[in-house]
């Protein structure tokens, strides 16, 4: 029996570098897919009507139930108007392209918090927006 040479291990460290870059099975990761979602609310804050924009990612669970558990100052009954889910895309890009979209309408309010580990982002708008922001979160392209 042969013991391998230095070039022997090298050789096969190479190759097995390789095969590592060149695999995608190994580029594979659960739970690292970046689908990510909108959602429009008229909801009350404070006791005041406003449009609220959510983005989030996809699995991540937002109803109207569950704001005021976010915000207690989220009144109970807000309402869904529109939400839309996007494939490929991160938390990030979609708010980037979302307030690109959105403006001149400016935002009174616009917060980040984290729930259950992931990144949310709000923004605030006077309810009487709803019907602009529903129609620029329904035509939004990505591209």
């Amino acid at each position: 029996m042969t013991t391998p040479t230095t070039k022997d291990v090298e050789r096969k460290e190479i190759e097995k570098s390789h095969f590592q870059l060149t695999d995608p099975k190994l580029h594979v990761a659960s739970g690292l897919q970046q689908e990510s979602k909108i959602s429009l609310y008229v909801i009350g804050y404070n006791n005041l009507p406003q449009a609220s924009v959510f983005v989030y990612p996809a699995r991540l669970k937002i109803t109207p139930g569950s704001l005021p558990s976010i915000d207690a100052l989220f009144s109970e009954g807000g309402k869904l108007i529109t939400e839309r889910e996007f494939e490929d895309a991160s938390v990030e890009t979609l708010d980037r392209k979302f307030l690109q979209e959105v403006h001149p309408l400016i935002s009174f309010m616009d917060y980040d918090f984290i729930s259950y580990g992931l990144p949310v982002k709000e923004h605030s708008y006077v309810s009487k927006s709803k019907c602009y922001l529903e129609k620029v979160i329904n035509y939004l392209e990505l591209r």
